[in-house]
């Protein structure tokens, strides 16, 4: 997939928003085998951004680094249920 960098998701305040084309691409990463995404447009330098990104291509693993840096108090209000 082309011009990935589209495929936004932001953290604010503890709560995920995900567009309907970061959405979009879930579903896809989710019902095919191989999946690349391009773009040559850096991040926006926000950490947790840039692991929903990631996400999409490895979620275990992105996930886990983007719980890792939440800090321990805010760790419960962080909902993932736009995802």
């Amino acid at each position: 997939m082309d011009e990935a960098h589209k495929l936004l998701a932001t953290v604010s305040g503890g709560v995920v928003r995900a567009t309907r084309r970061f959405q979009l691409g879930r579903l896809l990463s989710n019902v095919t085998r191989h999946y690349l995404l391009l773009t040559a447009t850096p991040h926006n330098g926000k950490e947790e951004d840039f692991q929903l990104f990631l996400s999409l291509v490895d979620i275990r693993t992105a996930l886990a680094a983007l719980l890792a840096q939440a800090p321990r108090p805010s760790m419960s209000r962080i909902s993932c249920a736009g995802l």
